[in-house]
């Protein structure tokens, strides 16, 4: 039985006429009767009841004809499938970020699918702030996916959203310096953290939703200082400097120097929740895109049971 044999069986059994099947398949009828008789043969039963006016399936054709139709189906999703694949051999996917310290987590990701797509050129480029970046995806403006962190809840317009696990480093964390007296509180539960929020506050202006955290802040003080800063190494130092604290996604607290010289304090659950995620059209154009995000769904699937990526 080949899917070319159940082609012919499904044309034939919706005109129920050789001469209309075979003109529909672009066939001679005697070649449309030789497949049918040759199917038939295979399965070692008649499917049609033939007469010279008409052709009516039997039992075992109306058995066999739903199955029939739902094999061409999945064939011809198949097709479309690897379609994909050949069309997108050659070209690029442009991935745009707020901070590079997302990337982090497609580095290996991003070196085996240029071993399996070496022509495909995968541009990751920088926006100077979450509007910009979001503007960009929405709009279409020279990106096709953005990675970034979202809260759990946060949904934009269009967008299909793909979330990458992070074991825990999504999470927001209230950080400050090593030599501060208050680095050996591990929790929020310890009554003297009451005493940090008193110090000065520095928050790093490219990060784009602090509505969570300041609402933890002011809990503690409803008069804190708080200082904005555009450059997350400056933030930092300053941080560092004056003895004050932060709260940034920890995962941009481990791409910089911060991981020496910071202690890290989990922000509650209610507080501190974010999901690490891609953010594109599927609806999108360009091929290259469509199997970038099958290859990350297919690795992320993979990496959970200690693999990595497979041809």
């Amino acid at each position: 039985m080949e899917i070319r044999q159940l082609k012919y069986f499904a044309a034939l059994a919706k005109y129920q006429n050789f001469t209309k099947a075979a003109q529909e398949l672009y066939i001679s009828q005697p070649t449309l009767s030789q497949q049918i008789s040759a199917l038939e043969t295979s399965l070692g039963c008649s499917l049609f009841y033939r007469s010279k006016r008409m052709v009516a399936l039997t039992a075992a054709g109306e058995a066999l004809l739903p199955k029939a139709e739902q094999l061409i189906e999945y064939y011809n999703q198949c097709l479309d499938e690897l379609d994909i694949y050949r069309t997108a051999s050659k070209g690029s996917v442009n991935l745009s970020t707020l901070n590079h310290a997302e990337t982090t987590f497609l580095f290996e990701f991003l070196h085996l699918f240029h071993l399996k797509y070496p022509n495909i050129k995968i541009n990751i480029q920088s926006a100077n702030s979450f509007t910009e970046l979001m503007n960009r995806i929405i709009n279409k403006e020279n990106t096709d996916v953005t990675i970034n962190l979202l809260s759990e809840n946060q949904r934009y317009p269009n967008m299909d959203i793909l979330r990458i696990p992070t074991d825990g480093n999504d999470r927001l964390s209230l950080i400050i310096s090593k030599n501060s007296v208050f680095a050996n509180i591990n929790s929020f539960d310890e009554p003297k953290l009451s005493d940090l929020f008193k110090k000065t506050c520095f928050l790093y202006n490219g990060w784009h939703s602090y509505e969570k955290p300041l609402e933890l802040i002011h809990k503690y003080n409803p008069d804190a200082k708080i200082v904005y800063y555009d450059n997350v190494h400056e933030f930092f130092f300053q941080n560092l400097k004056q003895d004050g604290y932060t709260i940034l996604p920890e995962i941009y607290f481990y791409n910089v120097e911060g991981n020496k010289w910071c202690h890290s304090i989990p922000l509650p659950d209610d507080y501190g929740k974010l999901t690490l995620t891609l953010n594109y059209h599927k609806k999108s154009s360009n091929p290259c895109l469509t199997v970038f995000i099958k290859e990350v769904e297919n690795y992320w699937h993979l990496a959970k049971k200690g693999n990595a990526f497979v041809s």
